[in-house]
């Protein structure tokens, strides 16, 4: 699905991959996605910036936004997010199809480092 074009870019696609599984502490998914990152083009400079966090990123406001919210959105309080932090992403240009397949990819990389860090997968 990643590799697919979608309404999100590959860009932040992998952003959002190297973003959650840092944050979920998935080594094995951060080094798969920083190679995957590799073969789509990013560098090896843009990959180091994305996993020094959204902050450290030299990305627009918007793309800056969309990734706080998937963060967000991984976190167990993500029930608390309201309508207005949607409606944030929609003033910023965001599609409800970008939006829905930000928390998609978000929500599936939860479950995937779950999965990698319970078993310990590539350790």
């Amino acid at each position: 699905y990643l590799l697919d074009e979608t309404a999100l870019s590959y860009d932040i696609k992998e952003a959002i991959a190297l973003l959650i599984s840092k944050e979920n502490g998935c080594k094995m998914c951060v080094d798969v996605h920083k190679g995957i990152a590799k073969m789509l083009g990013l560098s090896e400079e843009r990959i180091e910036e994305i996993l020094q966090g959204v902050d450290a990123l030299n990305a627009s406001d918007k793309e800056k936004a969309l990734l706080n919210f998937c963060i967000r959105a991984s976190k167990k309080d993500s029930y608390k997010i309201l309508k207005e932090e949607i409606d944030a992403l929609k003033d910023l240009g965001y599609s409800d199809v970008e939006i829905v397949e930000a928390v998609a990819i978000t929500g599936y990389f939860n479950y995937i480092n779950t999965l990698s860090n319970v078993f310990g997968l590539g350790q």
